[in-house]
C-alpha cells in the first residue's frame, strides 16, 4: 500500500479560502475571549461604583425600610402643607424606623403641637422628638448645620468600634441630633464624640438602644 503523496495530503489539498475562512474564525475566537474578560474587569469596577453610590443611610438598612422611612416623610410634609403651607414652611421632618425628629421654627405653641399630632398620626411613627423651636424661620443657618453635620460623620467615620451605617446625623440651629439603632455602649459613644465637635452647640440623641 503506498503512502499518500504530498500532493494528495488533506491540507494540501483544502482550498485557500477555507483555509481563510478557518484563520478568521480562530481570529475572532481570540477577540471574543478577551472581550469576555474586559467584560469582567468592567463589570466589577461597575458594582464597585454602585456599592459607593448607595445613599449613606441606606447601608446596614436595606431598601425596604430606606423607602418606608421616605414614604412616611413625605406622608407627613404632605399633611403639614395641607394643614398651613405657610405655617410651617420652617420645619423639617426626619424619620428613621419608628422614630420622627421636627426641628426648624414655628410662630406660637399651638402650631408646634399641631406639627407634632400631625408626625404622630403616621402609622410608622410610635415616637415623635418635637424640637421645632418658637421663633421665625431662620434659613441661613442650613449651611452651616450642614457643615457641622459633615464633621460629625467625619468625626464617627474614623471609628471602627461604631457601625456608622446605623446612624443618621442632622444638624438644626447649630444643634446636633442624632438617630438610628445602637448597642447602649455605642450610643453613649456617639453622644460623646458628636459634642466634642467644635461649633455644635448641643447634642439630642434620639437614637434607640438595642
Amino acid at each position: 500500500m503506498n503512502s499518500p503523496t504530498p500532493a494528495s495530503h488533506p491540507l494540501v489539498r483544502t482550498p485557500p479560502h477555507v483555509f481563510l475562512l478557518l484563520m478568521a474564525a480562530l481570529l475572532a475566537s481570540t477577540v471574543l475571549l478577551s472581550s469576555c474578560a474586559s467584560v469582567k474587569r468592567m463589570t466589577g469596577s461597575l458594582l464597585g461604583i454602585v456599592t459607593e453610590s448607595v445613599p449613606e443611610e441606606m447601608r446596614g438598612r436595606g431598601l425596604k425600610n430606606l423607602v418606608q422611612d421616605r414614604r412616611t416623610t413625605s406622608q407627613i410634609k404632605s399633611e403639614l402643607i395641607a394643614a398651613g403651607s405657610t405655617h410651617f414652611s420652617a420645619v423639617e421632618v426626619h424619620i428613621y424606623g419608628d422614630v420622627a425628629l421636627l426641628v426648624g421654627q414655628v410662630r406660637n405653641a399651638q402650631r408646634r403641637d399641631r406639627a407634632a399630632e400631625i408626625a404622630g398620626r403616621a402609622s410608622q411613627v410610635a415616637v415623635v422628638i418635637n424640637e421645632l423651636e418658637i421663633a421665625p424661620p431662620r434659613y441661613s443657618d442650613r449651611v452651616h448645620n450642614n457643615l457641622l453635620v459633615g464633621k460629625v460623620k467625619s468625626a464617627l467615620a474614623n471609628r471602627a468600634d461604631i457601625n456608622v451605617d446605623r446612624v443618621k446625623v442632622i444638624g438644626a440651629d447649630r444643634k446636633i441630633y442624632l438617630l438610628g439603632n445602637l448597642s447602649a455602649a455605642q450610643r453613649q459613644l456617639v453622644e460623646q464624640l458628636a459634642s466634642r465637635v467644635k461649633g455644635v452647640r448641643k447634642v439630642v440623641n434620639g437614637i434607640t438602644p438595642f
